[in-house]
Protein backbone atom coordinates (compact mmCIF):
# COMPACT_ATOMS: atom_id res chain seq x y z
CA UNK A 1 0.00 0.00 0.00
CA UNK A 2 2.76 2.45 0.86
CA UNK A 3 4.64 1.78 -2.38
CA UNK A 4 1.42 2.07 -4.38
CA UNK A 5 0.69 5.40 -2.69
CA UNK A 6 4.04 6.80 -3.80
CA UNK A 7 3.43 5.56 -7.36
CA UNK A 8 0.06 7.32 -7.44
CA UNK A 9 1.62 10.54 -6.20
CA UNK A 10 4.31 10.35 -8.90
CA UNK A 11 1.69 9.73 -11.61
CA UNK A 12 -0.36 12.79 -10.61
CA UNK A 13 2.69 15.02 -10.54
CA UNK A 14 3.87 13.71 -13.91
CA UNK A 15 0.53 14.86 -15.38
CA UNK A 16 0.99 18.32 -13.87
CA UNK A 17 -1.68 17.82 -11.19
CA UNK A 18 -1.11 18.79 -7.59
CA UNK A 19 -1.40 15.77 -5.30
CA UNK A 20 -2.52 16.23 -1.71
CA UNK A 21 -2.83 13.24 0.62
CA UNK A 22 -5.98 13.68 2.75
CA UNK A 23 -5.71 10.32 4.52
CA UNK A 24 -3.33 9.92 7.39
CA UNK A 25 -0.41 7.59 6.84
CA UNK A 26 -1.49 5.54 9.84
CA UNK A 27 -4.52 4.25 7.89
CA UNK A 28 -2.34 2.88 5.11
CA UNK A 29 -1.91 -0.85 5.50
CA UNK A 30 1.68 -1.89 5.89
CA UNK A 31 3.23 -4.29 3.45
CA UNK A 32 2.65 -7.85 4.54
CA UNK A 33 3.42 -11.18 2.98
CA UNK A 34 0.40 -13.39 3.50
CA UNK A 35 0.56 -16.98 2.31
CA UNK A 36 0.55 -20.41 3.93
CA UNK A 37 3.95 -21.79 4.54
CA UNK A 38 4.96 -25.37 5.16
CA UNK A 39 8.52 -24.50 6.02
CA UNK A 40 9.55 -26.20 9.27
CA UNK A 41 10.78 -24.17 12.17
CA UNK A 42 13.91 -26.31 12.28
CA UNK A 43 15.97 -28.46 9.95
CA UNK A 44 18.00 -31.51 10.70
CA UNK A 45 21.72 -31.38 10.07
CA UNK A 46 23.88 -34.27 11.13
CA UNK A 47 21.06 -35.77 13.17
CA UNK A 48 20.66 -32.67 15.33
CA UNK A 49 17.85 -30.12 14.85
CA UNK A 50 18.97 -26.59 14.03
CA UNK A 51 16.39 -23.78 14.49
CA UNK A 52 15.65 -21.61 11.45
CA UNK A 53 14.74 -17.95 11.86
CA UNK A 54 11.45 -16.74 10.37
CA UNK A 55 10.94 -13.25 8.97
CA UNK A 56 8.77 -11.01 11.13
CA UNK A 57 6.44 -10.14 8.29
CA UNK A 58 5.62 -13.78 7.52
CA UNK A 59 2.83 -15.32 9.55
CA UNK A 60 3.86 -18.77 10.69
CA UNK A 61 1.11 -21.29 11.31
CA UNK A 62 0.87 -24.89 12.29
CA UNK A 63 1.54 -27.45 9.60
CA UNK A 64 -1.83 -29.06 10.27
CA UNK A 65 -3.80 -25.79 10.31
CA UNK A 66 -2.71 -24.03 7.15
CA UNK A 67 -4.92 -20.99 6.46
CA UNK A 68 -6.30 -20.14 3.06
CA UNK A 69 -6.05 -16.36 2.75
CA UNK A 70 -8.53 -14.66 0.43
CA UNK A 71 -8.43 -11.23 -1.10
CA UNK A 72 -11.80 -10.41 0.50
CA UNK A 73 -10.34 -10.91 3.95
CA UNK A 74 -8.22 -7.80 3.48
CA UNK A 75 -10.05 -5.80 0.78
CA UNK A 76 -13.69 -6.94 0.84
CA UNK A 77 -15.18 -4.16 -1.31
CA UNK A 78 -12.55 -2.78 -3.73
CA UNK A 79 -9.73 -3.81 -5.98
CA UNK A 80 -6.41 -2.00 -5.78
CA UNK A 81 -5.20 -0.47 -9.00
CA UNK A 82 -1.69 -0.40 -10.34
CA UNK A 83 0.09 2.25 -12.39
CA UNK A 84 1.91 1.33 -15.58
CA UNK A 85 3.84 3.25 -18.21
CA UNK A 86 2.11 3.05 -21.60
CA UNK A 87 4.38 3.54 -24.60
CA UNK A 88 2.50 1.97 -27.53
CA UNK A 89 -0.94 3.54 -26.96
CA UNK A 90 -2.55 0.48 -25.39
CA UNK A 91 -2.37 -1.83 -22.41
CA UNK A 92 -3.74 -5.33 -21.81
CA UNK A 93 -4.29 -6.82 -18.38
CA UNK A 94 -5.54 -10.28 -17.48
CA UNK A 95 -7.58 -10.39 -14.29
CA UNK A 96 -8.85 -13.32 -12.30
CA UNK A 97 -12.51 -13.20 -11.35
CA UNK A 98 -12.80 -13.02 -7.56
CA UNK A 99 -14.19 -16.01 -5.69
CA UNK A 100 -17.21 -14.09 -4.41
CA UNK A 101 -20.65 -13.77 -6.00
CA UNK A 102 -20.89 -10.06 -6.58
CA UNK A 103 -21.00 -7.25 -9.10
CA UNK A 104 -17.63 -5.79 -10.06
CA UNK A 105 -16.65 -2.60 -11.82
CA UNK A 106 -13.40 -1.69 -13.56
CA UNK A 107 -12.01 1.70 -14.45
CA UNK A 108 -8.95 3.15 -16.13
CA UNK A 109 -7.49 6.64 -15.73
CA UNK A 110 -4.84 8.08 -18.07
CA UNK A 111 -2.39 10.78 -17.03
CA UNK A 112 -0.86 12.67 -19.98
CA UNK A 113 1.74 15.35 -19.48
CA UNK A 114 0.42 17.55 -22.29
CA UNK A 115 -3.31 16.67 -22.27
CA UNK A 116 -4.12 16.27 -18.58
CA UNK A 117 -6.39 13.60 -17.09
CA UNK A 118 -8.48 11.21 -19.24
CA UNK A 119 -11.14 8.70 -18.13
CA UNK A 120 -13.66 6.50 -20.01
CA UNK A 121 -17.26 7.66 -20.37
CA UNK A 122 -18.68 4.33 -19.17
CA UNK A 123 -17.07 1.88 -16.81
CA UNK A 124 -17.02 -1.78 -17.80
CA UNK A 125 -18.64 -4.09 -15.25
CA UNK A 126 -19.09 -7.78 -14.74
CA UNK A 127 -21.11 -10.06 -12.48
CA UNK A 128 -19.46 -13.10 -11.00
CA UNK A 129 -21.86 -15.99 -10.51
CA UNK A 130 -21.89 -19.73 -10.22
CA UNK A 131 -22.28 -21.63 -13.46
CA UNK A 132 -24.32 -24.22 -11.57
CA UNK A 133 -25.90 -24.92 -8.20
CA UNK A 134 -27.06 -28.06 -6.41
CA UNK A 135 -30.47 -28.46 -4.78
CA UNK A 136 -32.69 -31.13 -3.25
CA UNK A 137 -36.07 -31.06 -1.51
CA UNK A 138 -36.95 -33.13 1.52
CA UNK A 139 -40.36 -33.95 3.01
CA UNK A 140 -41.37 -32.27 6.24
CA UNK A 141 -41.74 -35.51 8.19
CA UNK A 142 -40.70 -39.10 7.49
CA UNK A 143 -41.12 -42.31 9.44
CA UNK A 144 -38.22 -44.27 10.82
CA UNK A 145 -37.18 -47.16 8.53
CA UNK A 146 -39.19 -45.57 5.72
CA UNK A 147 -37.33 -45.58 2.42
CA UNK A 148 -36.80 -42.05 1.17
CA UNK A 149 -35.93 -41.61 -2.50
CA UNK A 150 -33.82 -38.47 -2.32
CA UNK A 151 -33.48 -36.66 -5.64
CA UNK A 152 -30.45 -34.37 -5.92
CA UNK A 153 -30.45 -32.06 -8.92
CA UNK A 154 -27.68 -29.96 -10.44
CA UNK A 155 -29.05 -26.90 -12.20
CA UNK A 156 -26.87 -25.47 -14.96
CA UNK A 157 -27.14 -21.92 -16.19
CA UNK A 158 -27.66 -21.82 -19.96
CA UNK A 159 -24.89 -20.13 -21.91
CA UNK A 160 -25.97 -17.20 -24.06
CA UNK A 161 -23.43 -18.11 -26.71
CA UNK A 162 -22.97 -21.70 -27.81
CA UNK A 163 -19.27 -21.05 -28.35
CA UNK A 164 -18.84 -20.28 -24.65
CA UNK A 165 -19.79 -23.77 -23.55
CA UNK A 166 -17.21 -25.52 -21.43
CA UNK A 167 -16.82 -29.14 -20.45
CA UNK A 168 -16.55 -29.88 -16.72
CA UNK A 169 -15.94 -32.94 -14.64
CA UNK A 170 -18.69 -33.11 -12.01
CA UNK A 171 -18.37 -34.95 -8.71
CA UNK A 172 -21.46 -35.30 -6.52
CA UNK A 173 -21.17 -36.20 -2.84
CA UNK A 174 -23.84 -36.84 -0.21
CA UNK A 175 -22.69 -36.64 3.39
CA UNK A 176 -24.60 -38.98 5.67
CA UNK A 177 -23.92 -39.99 9.22
CA UNK A 178 -23.88 -43.82 9.29
CA UNK A 179 -25.55 -43.66 12.70
CA UNK A 180 -28.49 -41.75 11.21
CA UNK A 181 -28.89 -43.02 7.65
CA UNK A 182 -28.43 -46.18 5.63
CA UNK A 183 -28.24 -46.46 1.86
CA UNK A 184 -30.58 -49.28 0.85
CA UNK A 185 -30.12 -49.47 -2.90
CA UNK A 186 -28.25 -48.36 -5.96
CA UNK A 187 -28.31 -44.76 -7.10
CA UNK A 188 -30.24 -43.89 -10.22
CA UNK A 189 -28.38 -41.39 -12.44
CA UNK A 190 -30.52 -39.23 -14.69
CA UNK A 191 -29.52 -36.43 -17.04
CA UNK A 192 -29.14 -33.71 -14.40
CA UNK A 193 -30.08 -35.47 -11.16
CA UNK A 194 -29.29 -38.43 -8.96
CA UNK A 195 -31.87 -40.43 -7.03
CA UNK A 196 -30.52 -41.99 -3.86
CA UNK A 197 -32.64 -44.42 -1.75
CA UNK A 198 -31.90 -43.94 1.94
CA UNK A 199 -33.55 -44.96 5.20
CA UNK A 200 -33.51 -43.02 8.51
CA UNK A 201 -32.40 -45.01 11.55
CA UNK A 202 -33.09 -42.62 14.44
CA UNK A 203 -36.03 -40.59 15.74
CA UNK A 204 -34.87 -36.98 15.83
CA UNK A 205 -34.00 -34.09 13.56
CA UNK A 206 -31.49 -35.45 11.03
CA UNK A 207 -29.33 -33.56 8.54
CA UNK A 208 -28.48 -34.27 4.92
CA UNK A 209 -25.73 -32.51 2.98
CA UNK A 210 -25.24 -32.63 -0.78
CA UNK A 211 -22.12 -31.21 -2.42
CA UNK A 212 -21.23 -30.84 -6.08
CA UNK A 213 -17.61 -30.27 -7.12
CA UNK A 214 -16.91 -29.13 -10.67
CA UNK A 215 -13.40 -29.35 -12.11
CA UNK A 216 -12.02 -28.07 -15.38
CA UNK A 217 -8.69 -29.02 -16.87
CA UNK A 218 -8.51 -32.53 -15.43
CA UNK A 219 -8.06 -34.21 -18.81
CA UNK A 220 -11.51 -35.81 -18.81
CA UNK A 221 -13.00 -33.43 -21.36
CA UNK A 222 -9.84 -32.93 -23.47
CA UNK A 223 -6.65 -34.68 -24.39
CA UNK A 224 -4.34 -32.26 -22.64
CA UNK A 225 -1.85 -33.74 -20.27
CA UNK A 226 -2.37 -32.69 -16.66
CA UNK A 227 0.94 -32.05 -15.02
CA UNK A 228 -0.10 -30.91 -11.54
CA UNK A 229 -3.18 -30.57 -9.40
CA UNK A 230 -2.71 -26.79 -9.26
CA UNK A 231 -3.73 -26.55 -12.92
CA UNK A 232 -7.29 -27.63 -12.08
CA UNK A 233 -10.08 -25.08 -12.00
CA UNK A 234 -12.39 -26.16 -9.16
CA UNK A 235 -15.77 -24.74 -8.11
CA UNK A 236 -18.03 -26.30 -5.47
CA UNK A 237 -21.53 -25.77 -4.14
CA UNK A 238 -23.27 -27.43 -1.18
CA UNK A 239 -26.69 -27.39 0.45
CA UNK A 240 -27.88 -28.84 3.76
CA UNK A 241 -31.44 -29.77 4.70
CA UNK A 242 -32.99 -30.98 7.94
CA UNK A 243 -35.64 -33.73 8.16
CA UNK A 244 -37.88 -34.57 11.10
CA UNK A 245 -37.98 -38.32 11.67
CA UNK A 246 -40.89 -39.74 13.65
CA UNK A 247 -41.58 -43.20 14.97
CA UNK A 248 -43.42 -45.75 12.92
CA UNK A 249 -46.86 -46.99 13.92
CA UNK A 250 -49.96 -45.15 15.16
CA UNK A 251 -49.52 -42.28 17.60
CA UNK A 252 -51.18 -42.73 20.99
CA UNK A 253 -51.37 -40.04 23.65
CA UNK A 254 -52.12 -40.62 27.33
CA UNK A 255 -52.86 -37.64 29.59
CA UNK A 256 -52.71 -37.98 33.35
CA UNK A 257 -53.46 -35.15 35.76
CA UNK A 258 -53.39 -34.73 39.47
CA UNK A 259 -52.92 -32.36 42.39
CA UNK A 260 -50.29 -32.37 45.09
CA UNK A 261 -49.10 -30.05 47.82
CA UNK A 262 -45.74 -28.39 47.25
CA UNK A 263 -44.41 -29.05 50.73
CA UNK A 264 -40.98 -30.09 49.51
CA UNK A 265 -41.66 -33.81 49.52
CA UNK A 266 -41.29 -36.02 46.49
CA UNK A 267 -44.56 -36.64 44.68
CA UNK A 268 -44.90 -39.77 42.57
CA UNK A 269 -47.34 -39.74 39.68
CA UNK A 270 -48.02 -43.09 38.06
CA UNK A 271 -48.89 -43.21 34.38
CA UNK A 272 -50.78 -46.20 33.08
CA UNK A 273 -49.54 -47.10 29.61
CA UNK A 274 -51.59 -49.25 27.23
CA UNK A 275 -50.93 -52.96 27.09
CA UNK A 276 -49.98 -52.83 23.43
CA UNK A 277 -46.35 -52.93 22.43
CA UNK A 278 -44.69 -49.51 22.33
CA UNK A 279 -42.40 -48.80 19.41
CA UNK A 280 -38.80 -48.71 20.55
CA UNK A 281 -37.53 -45.17 21.06
CA UNK A 282 -40.91 -43.52 20.45
CA UNK A 283 -41.92 -42.86 24.07
CA UNK A 284 -41.97 -39.16 24.92
CA UNK A 285 -43.05 -37.53 28.18
CA UNK A 286 -44.09 -33.92 28.70
CA UNK A 287 -44.92 -32.31 32.04
CA UNK A 288 -47.00 -29.19 32.58
CA UNK A 289 -47.24 -27.77 36.10
CA UNK A 290 -49.71 -25.10 37.19
CA UNK A 291 -49.86 -23.28 40.48
CA UNK A 292 -53.63 -23.59 40.82
CA UNK A 293 -56.04 -26.47 40.70
CA UNK A 294 -57.50 -25.66 37.32
CA UNK A 295 -54.05 -25.30 35.73
CA UNK A 296 -53.11 -23.36 32.64
CA UNK A 297 -56.56 -23.55 31.05
CA UNK A 298 -57.93 -20.65 33.10
CA UNK A 299 -54.93 -18.44 32.34
CA UNK A 300 -55.66 -18.72 28.61
CA UNK A 301 -59.43 -18.74 28.92
CA UNK A 302 -59.76 -15.15 27.75
CA UNK A 303 -58.33 -16.13 24.36
CA UNK A 304 -61.59 -17.99 23.70
CA UNK A 305 -63.43 -14.66 23.59
CA UNK A 306 -63.44 -13.46 19.98
CA UNK A 307 -64.64 -10.27 18.36
CA UNK A 308 -67.91 -10.86 16.44
CA UNK A 309 -67.15 -9.79 12.88
CA UNK A 310 -69.17 -12.15 10.65
CA UNK A 311 -72.85 -12.57 9.81
CA UNK A 312 -75.58 -12.99 12.41
CA UNK A 313 -75.39 -16.76 12.69
CA UNK A 314 -71.59 -16.84 12.95
CA UNK A 315 -71.57 -13.97 15.44
CA UNK A 316 -74.02 -15.84 17.63
CA UNK A 317 -71.77 -18.89 17.60
CA UNK A 318 -68.91 -16.71 18.86
CA UNK A 319 -70.81 -14.60 21.35
CA UNK A 320 -72.65 -17.42 23.14
CA UNK A 321 -69.54 -19.22 24.50
CA UNK A 322 -67.96 -15.88 25.34
CA UNK A 323 -70.78 -14.99 27.71
CA UNK A 324 -70.24 -18.08 29.84
CA UNK A 325 -66.45 -17.70 29.73
CA UNK A 326 -66.78 -14.15 31.03
CA UNK A 327 -69.18 -15.20 33.76
CA UNK A 328 -66.56 -17.66 34.96
CA UNK A 329 -63.85 -14.99 34.87
CA UNK A 330 -66.02 -12.76 37.03
CA UNK A 331 -66.09 -15.40 39.74
CA UNK A 332 -62.30 -15.67 39.78
CA UNK A 333 -60.06 -13.52 41.93
CA UNK A 334 -56.99 -11.67 40.61
CA UNK A 335 -58.26 -11.81 37.04
CA UNK A 336 -58.86 -8.13 36.35
CA UNK A 337 -56.51 -8.07 33.35
CA UNK A 338 -58.13 -11.13 31.82
CA UNK A 339 -61.59 -9.69 32.32
CA UNK A 340 -60.56 -6.36 30.80
CA UNK A 341 -59.18 -8.00 27.63
CA UNK A 342 -62.19 -10.27 27.29
CA UNK A 343 -64.74 -7.49 27.75
CA UNK A 344 -62.87 -5.30 25.28
CA UNK A 345 -63.19 -7.97 22.61
CA UNK A 346 -66.80 -8.65 23.42
CA UNK A 347 -67.94 -5.01 23.43
CA UNK A 348 -67.72 -4.81 19.62
CA UNK A 349 -69.91 -6.34 16.97
CA UNK A 350 -73.33 -6.42 18.63
CA UNK A 351 -75.29 -5.63 15.48
CA UNK A 352 -77.63 -8.36 14.26
CA UNK A 353 -80.43 -8.57 11.74
CA UNK A 354 -83.51 -10.64 12.50
CA UNK A 355 -84.42 -12.44 9.29
CA UNK A 356 -87.51 -14.31 10.47
CA UNK A 357 -86.07 -17.35 12.26
CA UNK A 358 -87.94 -17.77 15.55
CA UNK A 359 -85.46 -20.32 16.89
CA UNK A 360 -82.45 -18.11 16.13
CA UNK A 361 -84.17 -15.02 17.54
CA UNK A 362 -84.96 -16.83 20.78
CA UNK A 363 -81.33 -17.91 21.07
CA UNK A 364 -80.19 -14.32 20.49
CA UNK A 365 -82.60 -13.11 23.15
CA UNK A 366 -81.25 -15.60 25.68
CA UNK A 367 -77.57 -14.89 24.97
CA UNK A 368 -78.00 -11.12 25.02
CA UNK A 369 -79.97 -11.29 28.24
CA UNK A 370 -77.05 -13.14 29.85
CA UNK A 371 -74.58 -10.63 28.39
CA UNK A 372 -76.66 -7.68 29.59
CA UNK A 373 -76.31 -8.90 33.16
CA UNK A 374 -72.48 -8.69 33.02
CA UNK A 375 -70.95 -5.61 34.76
CA UNK A 376 -69.30 -4.25 31.64
CA UNK A 377 -69.49 -0.65 32.85
CA UNK A 378 -67.34 -1.46 35.88
CA UNK A 379 -64.60 -3.09 33.81
CA UNK A 380 -64.36 -0.80 30.77
CA UNK A 381 -66.23 2.34 31.84
CA UNK A 382 -68.74 1.77 29.04
CA UNK A 383 -72.12 0.07 28.72
CA UNK A 384 -73.22 -2.71 26.40
CA UNK A 385 -76.59 -1.07 25.61
CA UNK A 386 -78.23 -4.37 24.68
CA UNK A 387 -81.75 -3.17 25.52
CA UNK A 388 -82.64 -2.15 21.91
CA UNK A 389 -81.58 -5.56 20.65
CA UNK A 390 -83.53 -7.37 23.37
CA UNK A 391 -86.61 -5.22 22.79
CA UNK A 392 -86.58 -5.86 19.07
CA UNK A 393 -86.00 -9.58 19.55
CA UNK A 394 -88.91 -9.78 21.99
CA UNK A 395 -91.23 -8.02 19.52
CA UNK A 396 -90.25 -10.49 16.79
CA UNK A 397 -90.99 -13.43 19.08
CA UNK A 398 -94.41 -12.08 20.04
CA UNK A 399 -95.35 -11.73 16.37
CA UNK A 400 -94.51 -15.42 15.78
CA UNK A 401 -96.78 -16.53 18.67
CA UNK A 402 -100.18 -17.91 17.70
CA UNK A 403 -103.44 -17.25 19.50
CA UNK A 404 -103.18 -20.56 21.33
CA UNK A 405 -99.81 -19.54 22.77
CA UNK A 406 -97.65 -21.80 20.56
CA UNK A 407 -94.74 -20.41 18.56
CA UNK A 408 -94.17 -21.18 14.89
CA UNK A 409 -91.04 -20.80 12.75
CA UNK A 410 -91.48 -19.62 9.19
CA UNK A 411 -87.78 -20.17 8.45
CA UNK A 412 -86.58 -23.65 9.40
CA UNK A 413 -82.98 -23.30 8.17
CA UNK A 414 -81.78 -23.55 11.76
CA UNK A 415 -84.35 -26.18 12.79
CA UNK A 416 -83.85 -28.75 10.05
CA UNK A 417 -84.82 -31.53 12.47
CA UNK A 418 -88.38 -30.24 12.33
CA UNK A 419 -89.81 -31.64 9.10
CA UNK A 420 -93.19 -29.95 9.62
CA UNK A 421 -93.12 -26.76 11.68
CA UNK A 422 -96.92 -26.84 12.09
CA UNK A 423 -96.98 -30.28 13.67
CA UNK A 424 -97.70 -30.68 17.37
CA UNK A 425 -94.23 -32.13 17.99
CA UNK A 426 -92.49 -29.16 16.34
CA UNK A 427 -94.65 -26.64 18.18
CA UNK A 428 -93.87 -28.32 21.50
CA UNK A 429 -90.10 -28.21 20.89
CA UNK A 430 -90.07 -24.63 19.60
CA UNK A 431 -92.38 -23.25 22.30
CA UNK A 432 -90.25 -24.89 25.02
CA UNK A 433 -87.15 -23.30 23.49
CA UNK A 434 -88.70 -19.82 23.31
CA UNK A 435 -90.13 -20.06 26.82
CA UNK A 436 -86.68 -20.95 28.21
CA UNK A 437 -85.23 -17.92 26.41
CA UNK A 438 -87.93 -15.61 27.79
CA UNK A 439 -87.22 -16.81 31.31
CA UNK A 440 -83.70 -15.31 31.07
CA UNK A 441 -85.03 -11.80 30.41
CA UNK A 442 -83.66 -9.10 32.66
CA UNK A 443 -85.56 -6.75 34.91
CA UNK A 444 -85.41 -3.68 32.58
CA UNK A 445 -87.22 -5.51 29.79
CA UNK A 446 -89.85 -6.95 32.12
CA UNK A 447 -90.59 -3.50 33.51
CA UNK A 448 -90.93 -1.85 30.09
CA UNK A 449 -92.98 -4.64 28.47
CA UNK A 450 -94.67 -6.03 31.56
CA UNK A 451 -98.07 -6.62 29.92
CA UNK A 452 -96.77 -8.19 26.71
CA UNK A 453 -94.24 -10.28 28.62
CA UNK A 454 -96.72 -11.73 31.12
CA UNK A 455 -99.28 -12.48 28.41
CA UNK A 456 -96.69 -14.16 26.16
CA UNK A 457 -95.29 -16.34 28.95
CA UNK A 458 -98.74 -17.36 30.18
CA UNK A 459 -99.90 -18.24 26.66
CA UNK A 460 -96.75 -20.31 26.04
CA UNK A 461 -97.37 -22.27 29.24
CA UNK A 462 -100.96 -22.98 28.16
CA UNK A 463 -99.70 -24.21 24.78
CA UNK A 464 -97.24 -26.58 26.41
CA UNK A 465 -99.85 -27.91 28.83
CA UNK A 466 -102.38 -28.56 26.09
CA UNK A 467 -99.98 -30.25 23.67
CA UNK A 468 -97.85 -31.97 26.30
CA UNK A 469 -100.76 -34.08 27.51
CA UNK A 470 -100.91 -35.84 24.14
CA UNK A 471 -97.29 -37.04 24.41
CA UNK A 472 -95.84 -39.51 26.90
CA UNK A 473 -93.29 -37.96 29.30
CA UNK A 474 -90.39 -39.82 27.66
CA UNK A 475 -91.01 -37.85 24.43
CA UNK A 476 -91.02 -34.44 26.11
CA UNK A 477 -88.21 -32.05 25.07
CA UNK A 478 -85.28 -31.64 27.42
CA UNK A 479 -86.05 -27.95 27.84
CA UNK A 480 -89.59 -28.77 28.92
CA UNK A 481 -88.36 -31.22 31.56
CA UNK A 482 -85.77 -28.71 32.83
Amino acid sequence: MTQTGFQTQSAFRAAGIDFTLVTSNQYLKKSQIVYPTRSPRSISLGGRPIPVATADEIKTVSFYKIPRPRLHDYFPKVWLFESVMVTNGGFEKSLTVPDGLNSWEANAVWFLGNRGLWAPVSKPSLISRMSFFVEFTTPTVVRRDEILHLTITIFLRPEENAADRTCYEVELNVKLDPKDWRIVGASVFLLESVRLPIRPLRICQLNLTAMAIVRHGTGVCDDKEVKSFNEFFTVSDAVRRSICVEAEGVEKRVTVGGTFCSSGDVHELKIGLPDRDIVDGSLRSYITVGRNLIGLAISNLDSLVEVPTECAEQNLGRVAPSVYVLKHLLSRQNASELRHDSFARKAAGYVINFNGSTSLTAYVFEVFSEADSLPLSIILDQTLNAHPVLSKAFDVLVIQQQTGGCFIDTDNRFTSFMENTNSADSKLHLTSHVLAALSSAGTPLKEVKVVQYDRSVSSAIECIESIGRSFPPKEWPTLLIA
